[in-house]
This record gives C-alpha cells, sequence and structure tokens, in this order.
C-alpha cells in the first residue's frame, strides 16, 4: 500500500497540512521540519501526484518552448539543440520541467491551448511565432512569457533576448578592411528578418565612409549562384565578403575557387555563425560566433525572473565574439 500524507506526518510529529505545504511550496516553513519532511518522504518513497498538486496549486512547475519546424532538420541542428540544452539546464536548476511544442508556423493554437489548459506556468517563445493577436491576449492573460529574437512588431512591449548582430557584422566587416581589401560585399539571403537587417544595419555602419557599399540578396536561391554571385557583383578579386549564413559562405568559397581566386589573397571572407566546419574549411573561415546556449540560459533566466514575478531587464542582447582565422586574412604569396 502507498505511502500518503498522513503517514509522513506521523513520523516526522506535524500536522497532514504541514506536510502539504511543504510539498506545495505555498507557505514558508522552518529548514529543520522541511527536512525531515524529505527524509520522511525518501524513506516512505513517497511520490506527490504531480498532477493533483498542479491541480490543487495552480502552479506546474512545467515551462513551455515554443518552436518553428515544418521538418526534421532543425533537430540537427548544433545551433538550435544548443540553446535547448541551455534552457532545460536552467529550468531544472530551479526544480522546473521543459515542455516542449511544435508551432508549425500554422496557427498560434497550441500556444492557447497550453495557456488555456493550465499546462505550463510561462512560455519561451521565437520572434518567428509571435503576432499582434498573441501578444494580445498573452498581455491580457498576464501570462510570463520571454521571446527568443528581437520581435518585428511591438518589441518595446514585450520582453526578449537576442544576438547583438549589429555588432557583430560591425566586427566582421571591419576585420575585412583592416586586412586591406578596398571593397567589402555583404552577401545575404534577405532583409525581411529582424536579425538580417540588424546585421546589414552593422554592415553600413562599418563601410560608412570607408568604401563603397555593395549589398546583394540571395534570397535562399543557391542554384547557379557563381553566375548570379558574378552577375550582382562584377569582378570579384580584390574583394572581401561578409556572409551573413555558413550556407552563403560555403557557396561564396565555391564559387571563388572555381574562378581560381585565392581567399585569403585575391578575396578575403567572414562569416556568421561559427559552424564546426567553419574552422576546417580550406583556408579556415573567419567567423563571427553567435552563442546560442548563452542565448538559451539567458531566455530560461529572464522566464524565471518574469513567472516569480521579479523585476528584469526586459531587453538583451548578447555579445557575439569574432573568431579570426586565416579566411578573413589578405597574405602575400611569392611564387
Amino acid at each position: 500500500m502507498s505511502a500518503t500524507i498522513k503517514d509522513i506526518a506521523k513520523i516526522v510529529g506535524v500536522s497532514p497540512s504541514t506536510v502539504s505545504r511543504v510539498i506545495n511550496g505555498t507557505a514558508p516553513i522552518s529548514d529543520e521540519v522541511t527536512a525531515k519532511i524529505r527524509e520522511a518522504m525518501k524513506e516512505l518513497d513517497y511520490h506527490p501526484n504531480a498532477r493533483a498538486r498542479s491541480f490543487a496549486t495552480g502552479v506546474t512547475n512545467t515551462a513551455g518552448l515554443v518552436m518553428n519546424a515544418s521538418n526534421e532538420t532543425i533537430f540537427s541542428n548544433s545551433f538550435f539543440n544548443r540553446s535547448v540544452f541551455a534552457i532545460e539546464k536552467e529550468l531544472q536548476d530551479h526544480s522546473y520541467n521543459l515542455l516542449i511544442v511544435n508551432d508549425n508556423g500554422q496557427s498560434d493554437s497550441q500556444i492557447l491551448e497550453l495557456v488555456q489548459g493550465k499546462k505550463v506556468d510561462g512560455l519561451i517563445i521565437p520572434s518567428s511565432s509571435l503576432d499582434d493577436r498573441l501578444i494580445s491576449f498573452l498581455q491580457k492573460a498576464e501570462f510570463p512569457f520571454v521571446v527568443m529574437g528581437e520581435p518585428t512588431r511591438r518589441a518595446e512591449e514585450v520582453p526578449w533576448v537576442d544576438v547583438d548582430n549589429e555588432q557583430g557584422a560591425v566586427e566582421g566587416t571591419e576585420a575585412l578592411l583592416k586586412s586591406g581589401y578596398p571593397e567589402i560585399v555583404l552577401v545575404a539571403d534577405d532583409d525581411e528578418t529582424v536579425f538580417s537587417r540588424n546585421r546589414l544595419r552593422g554592415y553600413r555602419k562599418a563601410v560608412q565612409c570607408r568604401c563603397k557599399e555593395q549589398v546583394v540578396m540571395a534570397h535562399h536561391q543557391y542554384e547557379d549562384f557563381g553566375r548570379w554571385l558574378v552577375k550582382e557583383v562584377g569582378d570579384l578579386h580584390n574583394k572581401g565578403f561578409l556572409c551573413t549564413s555558413n550556407e552563403i559562405a560555403f557557396h561564396t568559397r565555391k564559387v571563388l575557387k572555381e574562378l581560381g581566386i585565392e581567399v585569403s589573397g585575391d578575396a578575403g571572407l567572414v562569416t556568421f555563425d561559427n559552424y564546426p566546419l567553419a574552422e576546417y574549411m580550406d583556408p579556415p573561415f573567419t567567423a563571427i560566433d553567435v552563442d546560442t546556449y548563452q542565448l538559451g540560459e539567458k531566455a530560461a533566466e529572464m522566464l524565471m525572473e518574469c513567472m516569480r514575478g521579479k523585476k528584469m531587464v526586459r531587453h538583451q542582447l548578447i555579445r557575439t565574439k569574432l573568431i579570426v582565422r586565416e579566411s578573413s586574412e589578405r597574405i602575400i604569396r611569392r611564387e
């Protein structure tokens, strides 16, 4: 027969209500009594019913992470995995569980169900899943949430954490300028997201009054990338390339190689996102490292503060780190 709260109370010599308050954390109990109750629970192998406790207290000790995945490839993304690991670890350190829900970019019904069904105490939401309707719903419900990534709308109203993409672009561009490349080309996928626009702003800040601005947008089209790049940029010799993703950097490097243009000599290259393969490229890529572990950790910290009703810094930026390797240098090779 399973142990009950009354059994624990009898062993410790307290009332069942005191045991209940310790289990649910609903009232302060002395450390000495709490320790005795915990020891008795262990001795009797007593495990509280999480669902019943949630029903009684209105607290689930669970936080939700909304992800926007249209296919399984996101799970092989090391950047995504590092953020999730950091979020889960930070929550576990505060005795919270993590529930992951796929929004799938179709609607916010999953999020509404979590909130209205009181299945979680707070949410971490990617900026791509946020819209005006959802913001208004969460604010009206006074429900704790934190956004990962600077939102495209009403950013001043909601708590969010993001990477300092603008500063990263400044540092990457300056690395190429310092190496002596007279023209710097920004090769981006688009300028539709906030982080893309921030990277564009950082690039423009760095080249201002120092060299001609040249921005080209691939729009995620990599077929016949070489012909497109030459058409947009012209002669690729003697230029530095700031690439807003590793994928763009890999394609740019391939085009330069096919044209006989030597990276770290005839052309320079810097990429955002320090994927593991970047340091093994030929030559190794100089990379603007985005600390997604710290991004996830900070999002979880902010959510814990929000759920506990504490004052917090509502908008936080995680600094990037420039990792200088051979691709951004300008090495004069003598025959």
